[in-house]
């Protein structure tokens, strides 16, 4: 879908993307839509200015913002576009994002203008708040098993998951939690699984606390600890 939409040359705002992915889509939409011609040309003006990182109708912005960053941001997204034909906002690792500065983008999502187009990406859409996926469409982007050298051994522990089956005490499970990189590479493959299957049973319950979890590995917390307290929290709403 997301495919045939930039060969149309048809950029649908405000507009969530969700998979690991997302990144290199919302960036490819974003070249594709400022470009003279619409084809990420990679030579007119416009495109030239997107290779320096210096592209005017390119605000973008990441999931741990802050409120004044933020702010600014949203009224210099209110400018005409002073290069191109439209007013790109990007958004990378939106899940990240605070309820309140999710709060404060819902107004731009509410009123946007004919010439902006935002793109929301996040890894899962679990943390982020109804009010805002009413007001996007959503696109999940393919799980490609091929990506994935232990795919088999994942698929495993995601149907264990899936069953509400606690993984404390599997072998395999504990293995991940000596490297923290590898706990959050696997743990994100996983939430994808969870995303592209409709967060089936436990999913539904687990993928915002994994989320939570994955974040709070970069604060030097422990991985078992992180994974403890998420299935415990999940438990209670299952």
């Amino acid at each position: 879908m997301i495919e045939r939409l930039i060969e149309n040359k048809r950029f649908p705002s405000p507009l969530i993307l969700e998979g690991s992915s997302h990144t290199a889509w919302i960036e490819r939409i974003a070249k594709t839509a400022l470009c003279r011609d619409l084809s990420a040309c990679g030579i007119c003006s416009s495109c030239k200015l997107i290779a320096s990182k210096n592209h005017p109708d390119w605000i973008e912005l990441d999931g741990g913002i802050k409120m004044e960053s933020l702010r600014d941001r949203l009224y210099e997204l209110q400018r005409r576009p002073f290069q191109a034909r439209y007013r790109v906002l990007s958004f990378y690792d939106f899940h990240k994002s605070s309820a309140n500065i999710q709060n404060a983008l819902l107004k731009t999502l509410e009123e946007p203008k004919t010439d902006w187009i935002i793109l929301l990406g996040s890894l899962s859409i679990s943390r982020i708040l109804p009010t805002i996926l009413s007001r996007c469409l959503k696109i999940k982007l393919a799980f490609d098993a091929r990506d994935s050298t232990s795919h088999s051994e994942h698929l495993h522990i995601f149907s264990q998951i899936e069953n509400g089956i606690d993984l404390e005490f599997y072998n395999e499970f504990e293995a991940l939690f000596k490297s923290k990189e590898k706990t959050r590479s696997t743990w994100a493959e996983l939430l994808e699984m969870a995303s592209s299957r409709g967060y089936p049973g436990f999913w539904a319950s687990l993928a915002p606390e994994l989320l939570d979890a994955i974040h709070l590995l970069d604060r030097n917390l422990q991985p078992k600890i992180l994974w403890e307290r998420a299935w415990n929290a999940a438990n209670q709403s299952y």
